[in-house]
Order: structure tokens, then sequence, then C-alpha cells
């Protein structure tokens, strides 16, 4: 085995992986003073309190009076997230139930997501190729030269676990997704973690089957 690693192979091999724990979003986050643009709205994003009330229902069995709480609206459904899964499952739901149905979708980081939408693939790629030269310069990377290109991940399917039949303990019975994602009264899960697969047609398949397991709800 050689000793020594070209510069070409030592940056395929790590440009990608820098580029993704280096961006925009990452070096916000390590700021001294988090720019949250949520938090314009009044929410607080994925903080030590923001999955007690779902702890005590799912793991304790702990049910919320909610008989005091005055009803402004009806909806057919209620769609929380908006990611790929979410808007999938909306869309299932209106092409079974018809246009009239009323859907509502709640998105905790519609904020963010708008600003992440938004913004053209210019700006990603001018700032990827500045935080690259800027770091990796010194020791001959050269992005116009380096760089074959560059892939944008704007969907969080893509951050979810795979299974891995080398490394995973094999386990009896049901497989720990197909647990995690039963149904609960009207409630059904949708995305690619109930499939246990980090791609894009997994999240909208998982929002088929939640929106088909509805009609037996």
């Amino acid at each position: 085995m050689p000793n020594t690693i070209s510069r070409r192979d030592f940056l395929g091999g790590t440009a990608l992986v820098i580029a993704g724990g280096m961006s925009p979003l990452a070096q916000l986050r390590a700021g001294p003073v988090r720019y949250y643009p949520p938090a314009l709205t009044g929410l607080r994003g994925s903080h030590p309190g923001s999955f007690e009330v779902a702890h005590q229902a799912g793991r304790e069995g702990r049910s919320f009076d909610i008989s005091g709480l005055t009803v402004e609206e009806n909806f057919d459904l209620v769609v929380v997230g908006g990611g790929i899964s979410g808007l999938s499952a909306a869309w299932f739901y209106r092409e079974a139930h018809g246009s009239a149905s009323r859907i509502l979708n709640v998105e905790q980081f519609r904020l963010g997501r708008l600003v992440l939408l938004n913004t053209p693939f210019e700006e990603f790629e001018n700032r990827i190729t500045d935080q690259l030269d800027r770091m990796l310069g010194p020791g001959g990377f050269q992005s116009a030269r380096d760089i074959a290109a560059i892939t944008v991940n704007r969907w969080p399917h893509g951050y979810s676990y795979d299974a891995n039949t080398l490394f995973d303990p094999e386990t009896s019975g049901p497989p720990p997704y197909e647990i995690g994602r039963k149904r609960c009264g009207n409630v059904t899960i949708a995305n690619c973690d109930a499939g246990w697969n980090s791609y894009t047609h997994e999240a909208i398949d998982q929002a088929w089957r939640a929106v088909n397991e509805l009609k037996t709800a």
C-alpha cells in the first residue's frame, strides 16, 4: 500500500463532505448569535422542551384534556410538516377525496424553508467554492480546477438512517421502523424514516401508505 496520497484523491474523498459540513447554515449555527429565521414568527425550533408532550403521550400513555379549547375551524386532514412527505400526503389525500377537501399544513420551519428554496443555486456555488478556497487554498486547492460538480440537497430526506445488514443487530418480530410508524387513532406517520430509507421516493411512498391507513382509521 503506498504511503502517499495525491491531492486530487484526497480532495475527491473529502471535498463534498467538507462542503456539507461547512454549509452556510452550519456557519450560522456556530456563530456567537444564532440566526434562526423561524424565530421571527415566534417559533423556537428544536429545543429541550420540544418533545415533552409527545413523549408523555407516546411513552407514558398520558392523555390531555382539550375539551375546553375553542374549535375555530374544521379540517378533513391536518398535515404536520411541509417536506416532500407532508406535501405528498396532502396531494394523495386530495386526489382520493376530491378538491373540496379542507387540508391544513403545519410547517414549523416555513420561513427557513422559504429562504432555502428561494436561494439560487449560483449563490450556493459561490459560497461553497469561497469557503473551500479559503480553507484549502493554502494547501494548493483551486475550486475552479478541483471541483467537478456540486450537489445541493434541499430536502431533509437525505439525512435519515438507512438499514445496514452488515452492522445492524438482528431482531425478531417487526423491525423498529414498522413499530415506530404504527398508527395511533386517527394519526398516521409519513416520512422516509418510516421506511428506513433516505431517498425522496421513500418519503413519497410513506405518504401514500399513511394516507391509505387513514381509510381504516
